[in-house]
């Protein structure tokens, strides 16, 4: 059911914005489910992880500019 759910939004949002920006996006996905791990189990916040977001964050930053 997850991932019929998956597929019926990913064809949502393929409608609304081009695949490439869609594709950069997509590199969220490990983002938001640490922070959703972290609200549902109470895992701890560490450097690694801190240095990982920005990571991702920089190159999607990266990737998006004109």
């Amino acid at each position: 059911m997850t991932t019929a759910l998956g597929y019926f939004l990913w064809n949502k949002v393929l409608a609304v914005m081009s695949p490439a920006v869609a594709g950069q996006v997509l590199t969220l996905t490990p983002i938001s489910g640490f922070l959703l791990s972290t609200l549902i189990f109470g895992g701890a916040i560490t450097i690694d992880i801190v240095g990982g977001i920005l990571l991702i964050a920089i190159g999607l930053i990266l990737t998006l500019r004109p």
